[in-house]
């Protein structure tokens, strides 16, 4: 199963609607067919395999995250109040939303329209108010502009049909799950965007240890064959004497910051490959250098590695990481006016040749640089208060 566009009605906190495209929405060159996952050839269907936020603090790139990994986690059959990142609807009592899924699976492409509401009695507790399973009648080799013109589509079923069968809070996606015998895999870093702690215990490849700190010799896990639980760690330096540690949580003490999130999110991007799945990451240059962070959106766009259409979600602050992303359908501006305002960059930068991130550090649009003004009255304030003390 393949996402190709998330619609989002309705929403308290944005402005409606809001939609994020998994697909390839601009004109295909010869080096994006070279990069990108095709869908289908014939017709020029291509997946992004990268997604970019950008944006200002508190600008609303952690929140639209948050609904992203929301949809995807429903679509893979959890529960709608088993879903941590639920809180990021901040849904009132009786308020209802709308969300349309557009995907794909084999050559066919669905939509899944629902409407979720939060209990009369509890923001915290949500349901399903309606599904709607629909087929795009003209399939997948028809031309790409119509994919998303609700009169080409006829719908199969319900949830009606399934109601008895189905918790308030499940979606009805897990028929066509079983039937089709598809499942969408999500490796989500969401949480772990200040915490220094390794996320996946595993057998790290001899090469991203080097690539990450060349001074590590090796590290390895002490794995209880019954309890699967790590009973220790055992960590060399080169030139050094082993170190013994009785819990990964105290690499912390040994390893850089930068260390300890790379092994978990490259290991976490090979795994999100080979599945054709979602890589999640809130501010992927959080304890990465440039370097680093390039080279992980490196990885999706090459062929020989994402070879099952992987796709990169990631937030940043970091203008200079959009400079790795050829095309601007696949990166979203984010800005919070009272509303948080999803803007793709192919709507609005002018030209694709115009450096990304010369475009974001002028300021040039509204809302990729801090005004002046209060950067300003912050200056005058430490001087007042610089002022007024007695040295």
């Amino acid at each position: 199963m393949k996402l190709l566009r998330i619609e989002y009605d309705d929403f308290v906190h944005f402005r409606t609607p809001t939609t994020i495209d998994f697909y390839a929405d601009k004109n295909i060159t010869q080096s994006d067919k070279d990069k990108l996952y095709s869908l289908s050839k014939k017709k020029n269907v291509y997946l992004n395999n990268v997604i970019a936020l950008t944006g200002l603090n508190a600008s609303g790139k952690t929140t639209m995250l948050s609904m992203i990994l929301f949809v995807i986690k429903y679509l893979r059959n959890i529960q709608l109040n088993q879903i941590p990142e639920k809180s990021a609807l901040r849904l009132l009592p009786d308020h209802e939303v709308r969300i349309k899924v557009y995907f794909a699976q084999n050559q066919d492409i669905w939509l899944l329209d629902s409407v979720i509401r939060a209990d009369h009695s509890s923001h915290d507790s949500l349901c399903f108010v309606s599904e709607s399973l629909s087929k795009y009648k003209n399939g997948i080799n028809k031309p790409k502009y119509s994919m998303f013109e609700h009169g080409n589509y006829h719908q199969v079923t319900d949830r009606s049909e399934m109601s008895e069968y189905l918790a308030p809070d499940a979606s009805m996606i897990v028929h066509f799950l079983n039937t089709n015998n598809v499942q969408i895999y999500v490796s989500d870093y969401l949480n772990y965007t200040n915490h220094n702690i390794l996320k996946l215990i595993t057998d790290f490849p001899e090469e991203l240890l080097e690539y990450l700190d060349p001074s590590i010799e090796y590290l390895r896990f002490e794995i209880n064959s019954k309890t699967r639980i790590c009973d220790g760690v055992r960590l060399k330096f080169k030139n050094c004497e082993e170190i013994l540690l009785s819990s990964p949580d105290q690499l912390e003490a040994y390893l850089s910051s930068g260390t300890i999130k790379g092994l978990g999110i490259f290991v976490s991007a090979v795994i999100t490959m080979i599945n054709g799945g979602y890589l999640v990451v809130d501010e992927l240059e959080n304890h990465f250098n440039a370097q680093i962070s390039a080279s992980l959106i490196r990885l999706f766009y090459d062929p020989k590695i994402n070879i099952n259409g992987g796709t990169l979600i990631f937030s940043t602050h970091y203008p200079l990481l959009l400079d790795q992303i050829d095309r601007l359908d696949c990166i979203y501006l984010l800005q919070n006016k009272d509303l948080i305002f999803a803007s793709r960059m192919d709507h609005i930068l002018p030209r694709k040749d115009i450096k990304k991130s010369d475009i974001f550090i002028s300021g040039y649009l509204e809302g990729t640089a801090p005004d002046y003004l209060p950067y300003r009255n912050l200056v005058r304030a430490l001087i007042f208060r610089n002022s007024d003390q007695k040295i």
